[in-house]
């Protein structure tokens, strides 16, 4: 009888610690399901409503996903050795992926392979990089392609002459976006023989690029086309058409959704606004972060873009694009 009571005793031990186990087991696999990922969010520039858009985006899905996001920017867009200042830190302080708009398509390549051998997912957002063939990184929304087409057909349909004198104004060949725009638009206009056209790669100081607009604009006068592919260059030719009269044939092409940029759109200063979606790239990147840390396969999604003149900028469904949930 001491026997059965001992090994009755005996089973309801081994019982409770194989339950003990299992709870601790249990709880260990929900903790680690329910902790915060560590996702670093680094831009190209602070301010400007492009990429403060992008930014409260990024917030936006840091709240839905309830996870961890730390958000670095530079002052200046082309402040490469800051950039690589953030991804190192991100490094050390253990972060599970970076999301980065890089502002070289060739000086990031390095400090990224660092942080990727060190464990690092790398999503690049918007522009790309020169990454290694073997790499896992991901390029996220980076084809401007479409976007550019898409502008360019859209002003063949509406030219003022039959004959097109266009300048593509950019800040540097080396940022993706702006190459695959402006690609973009040319694969539109070398159908056309009766459109001549060429690229101007001019910087990031906004003086310096009203000047040489001014300069081009003086120098030949039968330039009827001008489009411009960033924040920059957008004040850049606007600040040239203050000091040089606006010939009535010119077509001014806009980029971003700028406060600014919409206002000289009222007041005819300028023609359109190509407006690029960059709610929906830092929203979406998060949830493309999510997915990546934890395995899931993660593609290059299309980018939302929309073209706005004065006769459509008051429609509902283009006061949203122009004014996002700020």
């Amino acid at each position: 009888m001491k026997r059965k009571t001992l090994s009755f005793f005996l089973l309801v031990g081994v019982a409770g610690v194989l339950s003990f186990l299992m709870v601790v087991n249990i709880n260990k696999i929900i903790s680690e399901n329910t902790k915060p990922l560590n996702i670093t969010f680094i831009r190209m520039k602070e301010g400007g409503q492009f990429w403060s858009t992008m930014r409260n985006g990024a917030r936006e899905a840091r709240t839905d996903t309830h996870n961890t996001v730390d958000f670095y920017s530079t002052v200046k867009t082309s402040d490469v050795s800051m950039q690589i200042s953030y991804i190192r830190k991100a490094v050390e302080q253990g972060t599970d992926c970076i999301v980065i708009t890089p502002c070289s398509y060739y000086l990031l390549k390095k400090p990224l392979e660092e942080a990727e051998k060190a464990g690092v997912k790398i999503i690049s957002l918007y522009n790309e990089y020169d990454r290694q063939e073997d790499s896992s990184a991901i390029f996220y929304m980076t084809d401007l392609h479409p976007a550019g087409r898409a502008l360019a057909r859209k002003l063949l349909d509406n030219r003022k002459s039959s004959s097109i004198n266009a300048v593509i104004v950019g800040s540097f060949d080396t940022v993706s976006s702006e190459k695959y725009l402006a690609e973009g638009i040319l694969d539109v206009f070398k159908t056309d023989p009766n459109i001549k056209c060429s690229t101007l790669y001019a910087g990031r100081d906004v003086d310096s690029i009203s000047n040489q607009i001014a300069d081009s604009l003086i120098r030949d006068k039968s330039i009827n086309l001008i489009i411009a592919l960033n924040d920059e260059t957008s004040e850049g030719i606007r600040k040239a058409l203050k000091t040089v009269k606006k010939n009535p044939a010119l077509t001014v092409v806009v980029s971003s959704n700028s406060l600014a940029n919409i206002e000289s759109l009222e007041t005819g200063s300028t023609d359109y606004i190509l407006v690029i979606n960059s709610f929906a790239m830092g929203y979406q990147s998060i949830y493309a972060a999510v997915d990546l840390i934890k395995g899931k396969e993660v593609k290059n999604a299309s980018v939302d873009f929309t073209i706005v003149n004065k006769r459509n900028m008051f429609d509902p469904d283009i006061q949203k694009k122009l004014f996002p949930l700020m």
